[in-house]
């Protein structure tokens, strides 16, 4: 494993091509902060990933709101209600823990 790559249990040795101007950047990280540049662009390329996992959560989560928005207006229109909204409307118990001291 290359000195200084933190958080590594194996690692490998690759061959990239970088433009000019991006080796550039990573070379002034480099230099400004006394890193290697195995891990300044393993950093990057671990926030890359985080970021587009998030994406990928953010745009499931869209489409969940999405569909549940669909699914509620039906509902509503149909005039359909859930079990804890019909034991609302009588007054009965939501949880079964009314009374229990909780």
């Amino acid at each position: 494993m290359p000195e200084g790559v933190k958080g590594v249990s194996e690692a490998r040795r690759i061959t990239i091509t970088l433009p000019a101007d991006l080796l550039d950047a990573v070379d002034g990280i480099v230099a400004q902060e006394k890193r290697r540049r195995s891990e300044v662009i393993c950093d990057a390329l671990r926030r890359h990933l985080e970021w587009r996992r998030r994406q990928v959560l953010r745009q499931q989560l869209v489409r969940g709101y999405q569909e549940m928005g669909q699914l509620n207006l039906r509902l509503a229109e149909d005039g359909t209600t859930w079990p804890v909204e019909a034991a609302w409307a009588a007054g009965g118990p939501l949880t079964g823990t009314e009374g229990a001291g909780l």
